[in-house]
């Protein structure tokens, strides 16, 4: 297991186009990290529309027939319009989590948002989740369109059959120690709506407890877990120059035909 002190940012720190002395990246690959990079405004107006607020709620309906939702969908054209509302007056306060626990086989606390929040979850992954695509690296599986678990125990295989061995570690209770003024710090070198990291706050804000977790459930959740541990991989990728690696959430798999490679000092 990869040990991670609470509080603490899980990679090296670095600008991303800073070029070290003897790093042989080249100039044009610093040139497209750089564009990947830059800031991103001029959000809110696509979140609120109303079109993006149908599209969250088919998204949020898809995965639940419960009463709530079923109320709310009732009311459809009344509640989205509500939402609107408060998100653009800046009056939306997200609900409390129902929580209980699961074993899979681990025990985990399950929490469950209101599903107007789940409505906007997804109104506002929408509108981030194309960003942070150009930037994701390739072998990254977890929460993504295209990808999954099947996709990673190909990827996996395919690597095994070039390579001999495999390191496999991951980062015990991910979840509860993302740290949120880290998380906020990732987000906002990407996006610089003010607007969209002021609800993007109010979220982080509701989960976990203090200034560390995030509610396992959520799909906002989900995504932030990705974007966080995302200049991870590109550290290994880009700087440490590792050819067999793949990530599915905050699981990785390292391969080599070297076994001495693969141990961490």
């Amino acid at each position: 297991m990869l040990q991670v002190s609470e509080g603490c940012p899980l990679y090296p720190m670095r600008s991303h186009n800073e070029i070290l002395p003897g790093d042989k990246r080249s100039r044009q690959n610093a040139g497209r990290l750089d564009k990947i990079m830059r800031r991103v405004g001029n959000l809110w107006e696509t979140l609120l529309s109303f079109e993006n607020l149908y599209r969250a709620w088919k998204r949020a309906f898809a995965s639940t027939k419960s009463p709530e939702s079923c109320s709310f969908s009732f009311h459809l054209e009344k509640e989205l319009f509500t939402l609107q509302e408060e998100l653009a007056g800046q009056t939306y306060i997200p609900g409390d989590y129902r929580c209980f626990t699961i074993s899979d086989p681990k025990k985990r606390v399950i929490s469950v948002a209101p599903f107007r929040d789940r409505v906007v979850h997804h109104a506002l992954v929408q509108v981030l989740e194309p960003i942070y695509e150009k930037r994701f690296i390739y072998h990254s599986y977890a929460t993504r369109k295209g990808k999954g678990s099947h996709k990673a125990i190909e990827q996996a295989r395919q690597y095994l059959k070039k390579n001999k061995w495999y390191l496999k570690i991951d980062i015990p209770k991910y979840f509860d120690s993302i740290n949120h003024s880290v998380l906020k710090w990732i987000l906002e070198r990407q996006i610089k709506d003010p607007h969209i990291l002021d609800l993007c706050s109010r979220i982080i804000a509701k989960g976990g407890g203090g200034q560390c977790g995030l509610p396992i459930g959520n799909l906002t959740s989900q995504f932030w877990a990705n974007v966080y541990l995302d200049n991870f991989d590109h550290f290994i990728k880009e700087q440490l120059r590792v050819k067999g690696c793949l990530r599915y959430m905050d699981d990785f798999c390292f391969f080599s035909g070297d076994k001495d490679s693969l141990f961490l000092e």
